[in-house]
């Protein structure tokens, strides 16, 4: 897991869920737990190892789900982004 800052409080055990801020996962959906926390001096951001809540490779059906309006969210992001920059 990347890019969670070294202020919020994380310890081995801990369960990740989806925050349902974007778009593209809904909220509360469980990820797995976390395995290994390490924090580097320096580091901004923690090296997080997660637990997946799903072994991928037992999967035997999923649904495909086209993402209709991938371009239109692509932009907004993008401008939106280059508008803070």
């Amino acid at each position: 897991m990347v890019y969670v800052p070294r202020h919020i409080l994380v310890e081995p055990g801990d369960r990740v869920v989806t925050s349902g801020y974007n778009t593209t996962f809904p909220q509360g959906v469980c990820i797995g737990h976390i395995e290994r926390v390490n924090l580097r001096k320096e580091a901004a951001y923690y090296d997080i190892e997660l637990c997946l809540g799903t072994d991928f490779s037992t999967l035997q059906n999923v649904y495909v789900v086209e993402h209709t309006l991938k371009e239109e969210k692509d932009f907004l992001e993008d401008h939106t982004r280059d508008s803070y920059e």
